[in-house]
Order: C-alpha cells, then sequence, then structure tokens
C-alpha cells in the first residue's frame, strides 16, 4: 500500500511574508511493526523524534525570505504574479517513509515525530542541526555543514559531518554491529553505557582524547615491510585503539580539528 502526499507552498506564502507551517498525519501500512525513514535536504535542518504511536506526524517550515526586490530595467512598471516555488514530497510504502524536497536555497525545518521502532536515515548539505531523539533501531547521519545530534538511542549510530560537532548518547547498544562517528572540524562527544564492551579505534590531528569510562589503551606495533631488492618501508599507525571492558565491537573515530569525549552513562 503506497501513500503519497505531495505538498507544494503556494506563492501567496511569499508575498505574505509568512512562514509555512503544517502538521501532516502519515498514516503506516503497517501499524506497530518497524518502519524506516529517509529524508534528504539540501538546505535546512531535521528532528527526528520517537513517541508511543502508531503513525508518523510531519511538520514543516519554510523560511522564504523575499529577497528579490531588486530592481530590474525590465521590470519597469511590472508586478509580481508568481515567482519559483518551493515544496516536499511524502511517500510512504510499506512502512518506508521517504521525504525530500526540491529546495536548493531555501530553508526548511522539518520535525518528523515516528514510532520509538523505527530505522532512521537522513541528511542535509547545509542547514541548522541535525537532531534524533528517543530512538529504537538503526540510525545513519550525513551533512556536510551541520552538528549532528543522536540522544536516548537504543541502537545503532553512524555519523559524519565536515563542519559540525557530533554529540551521540546511547541508552542501550547491541552487541552485534560496529559503530563509526566522525568529523573533519567539530568535537566528537560519545556517551554510552558503562558495561559496554568495545574496541575504540580514535584519532584526532588537533586535540586530546578524554574519558571518564575506564577504558585500556592497546598499543600497536609498527609494521615493516620489504621487498626482494633489500629496500624496506616502515609504517607507523596514527591511530589510538582502547578496549572497554575487554573489547568487542569497534566504535571508530575520527576528528580533524576537534576533541574526541568518551563518557559513561
Amino acid at each position: 500500500m503506497k501513500n503519497i502526499f505531495t505538498l507544494f507552498l503556494l506563492s501567496f506564502v511569499t508575498i505574505l511574508g509568512a512562514q509555512s507551517n503544517k502538521d501532516i498525519e502519515v498514516p503506516l501500512s503497517n501499524p506497530g511493526k518497524i518502519g524506516f525513514l529517509k529524508t534528504h535536504l539540501h538546505h535546512g535542518s531535521i528532528i527526528v523524534i520517537g513517541e508511543d504511536r502508531d503513525n508518523v506526524v510531519v511538520n514543516y517550515d519554510l523560511d522564504e525570505d523575499d529577497n528579490h526586490e531588486e530592481e530590474d530595467s525590465r521590470r519597469g512598471g511590472l508586478k509580481r504574479v508568481g515567482r519559483a516555488k518551493s515544496g516536499i514530497k511524502i511517500t510512504e510504502d510499506n512502512n518506508i517513509i521517504e521525504i525530500d524536497s526540491d529546495s536548493k536555497n531555501k530553508d526548511i525545518e522539518i520535525t518528523i515525530i515516528v514510532p520509538l521502532n523505527f530505522n532512521i536515515e537522513i541528511s542535509n548539505h547545509n542547514g541548522d542541526d541535525l537532531t534524533v531523539e528517543n530512538i529504537t533501531g538503526e540510525i545513519n547521519i550525513e551533512s556536510h555543514n551541520s552538528d549532528i545530534s543522536a540522544l536516548n538511542i537504543s541502537g545503532f549510530v553512524n555519523a559524519n559531518t565536515y563542519n559540525g560537532d557530533v554529540e551521540i548518547s546511547f541508552d542501550k547498544i547491541p552487541s552485534s554491529k560496529d559503530m563509526a562517528f566522525s568529523s573533519y572540524n567539530g568535537d566528537i562527544d560519545i556517551s554510552l553505557p558503562s558495561s559496554y564492551r568495545a574496541d575504540f579505534k580514535l584519532k584526532t590531528v588537533n586535540g586530546e582524547i578524554l574519558s571518564d569510562l575506564d577504558i585500556e589503551e592497546v598499543g600497536k606495533t609498527p609494521e615493516f615491510k620489504s621487498s626482494k631488492k633489500g629496500s624496506f618501508k616502515l609504517y607507523t599507525d596514527t591511530w589510538t585503539y582502547a578496549k572497554l571492558n575487554g573489547g568487542g565491537n569497534e566504535i571508530k573515530i575520527n576528528t580533524h580539528s576537534g576533541d574526541i569525549m568518551l563518557r559513561a552513562k
């Protein structure tokens, strides 16, 4: 069963200088079963919140600043009738919800309320934060110029941004998958249960690695490679390796300019 909701934001909203703010209820094909949300924005923020419910609610807020009032010699005496429109498209098919926008330069804020048991895949290029809260499931978050946060998570998270901080807080983590968190310009702050078993692979070029967890750093022996001609190369590893509670699934954390913080929760 496929439900399609296409929302076009009308030009008169722009003329009035107002913001569009609508709540759209999206039914699920199989209420009570795990769902999957996929959302990408070129410019904007995404907030996903888990609640005890059996449908999905989408709220969108489009900031359409009227910045096209400059005079043009070709416009003399003409009044505006319309301008380029922006919109979002929401589709649901077998508990898979996809939300897309055709806006490339207007800031859109989308808040999505989903059932607690949901897998999440969200991304943007520019805009405000990407935020996920109170979710049990698998979460993948990608950005280029935004902060990322995933709070009160029971499940797995992978998060990557280029210019921004990453903050992840776990309530529970299943012990069956590796995870990775990265930024180029930003701190990475991870809170996880102190009883969790993990192997950490950590790197920061301009920053520090800090923790209140009882982790044990593990040394890495330099690797030598030789050729038949007698030459050799020495490979030194710039990663920091550590174990929590004897080790387990790998958690890889990498930032160029920022601190890495590991906290007990």
